[in-house]
């Protein structure tokens, strides 16, 4: 399943921060079982958005991408 936000600026510059050479992955489930160090890695540097591309983020932050108002750096750096 997709998550709907290939096209989420705030999103990619998230992605790219961790991953600039990697396109964002469409599917997560496939990408953690394909590269599965690069997706933990990701579950400790990011996991808001992780979850938002493991579609299993809360109703407020999935609002917060859609509307612009997610930080484009993650809360943990």
């Amino acid at each position: 399943m997709t998550h709907g936000l290939s096209s989420n600026i705030l999103c990619l510059k998230r992605w790219a921060q961790h991953n600039p050479e990697m396109p964002m992955p469409e599917d997560w489930a496939t990408f953690s079982k394909t590269i599965p160090e690069d997706a933990i890695r990701m579950r400790v540097k990011d996991p808001e958005l992780v979850s938002l591309l493991n579609i299993n983020a809360p109703a407020q932050l999935k609002a917060d991408a859609l509307t612009d108002d997610f930080p484009d750096v993650a809360p943990t750096e």
